[in-house]
């Protein structure tokens, strides 16, 4: 009888240990913190934080900063932090990292890249909570510079956009869906795609309309 408690005992420490452990490697899910206060828990998942005085103008053909007060944090993960993040569950491309930027309190701009295996699952996340994109940048490339995987993945992610066919100088071309946005309450969504070789290269930059319209954060600094 004591054989039997202390076996169930064990069992019950090892699925609570279990639970715990994946809790842990789940770590922040980027696509539940945007437009979100902030949190310690940013902080402690992040490779390093600094804090960014002011938003972006141009002058003398450059990008500077102003401070008018803004309170600004970048937060920064590198390959080993990023490991741990996900996006609606989804692992993310840890090896180029990801970005996490806070705007009065709030996060205000996530920006990460999508594993190849999961091209199509994020393509259908974005899909299934937003619709159809509010524009499409259609782009294409010459088949023989891409890998047939890469071909293949983009084909079958985007089946509504991409196609193969033959140019005026019958040549093989890929048309993909270059860039994808959508627009949905305060929040700007952003998907780059940009094919090379053997990569597919997705890119997901999420954006707060205020974040966008103080020019907060660079390469998103012209308001709109």
């Amino acid at each position: 009888m004591h054989i039997r408690i202390k076996l169930l005992f064990s069992v019950i420490i090892a699925i609570f240990v279990g639970c715990s452990s994946d809790g842990k490697n789940a770590g922040v899910d980027l696509a539940e913190i945007i437009g979100r206060p902030e949190t310690k828990d940013i902080e402690a998942a992040a490779s390093r934080t600094s804090d960014q005085k002011g938003h972006y103008e141009v002058g003398d053909s450059q990008f500077h900063l102003v401070d008018n007060g803004e309170v600004v944090r970048n937060y920064s993960f590198d390959e080993k932090e990023a490991d741990q993040l996900r996006f609606d569950g989804l692992e993310i491309n840890a090896l180029y990292g990801a970005k996490v930027i806070s705007y009065d309190n709030s996060i205000a701009f996530v920006s990460l890249k999508a594993p190849e295996k999961n091209v199509a699952e994020y393509f259908k996340t974005f899909v299934k909570t937003l619709g159809k994109p509010d524009s499409i940048q259609v782009q294409d490339v010459l088949v023989e510079t891409l890998n047939k995987r890469v071909q293949t993945t983009i084909l079958e992610a985007f089946p509504g956009t991409a196609k193969v066919y033959k140019n005026e100088f019958n040549s093989e071309v890929l048309d993909y869906p270059q860039r994808l946005f959508w627009k949905k309450g305060d929040l700007r969504y952003f998907l780059s795609l940009d094919p090379v070789g053997d990569n597919v290269n997705l890119a997901i930059d999420i954006i707060t309309e205020k974040a966008l319209h103080d020019c907060i954060v660079m390469g998103y600094h012209v308001p709109q």
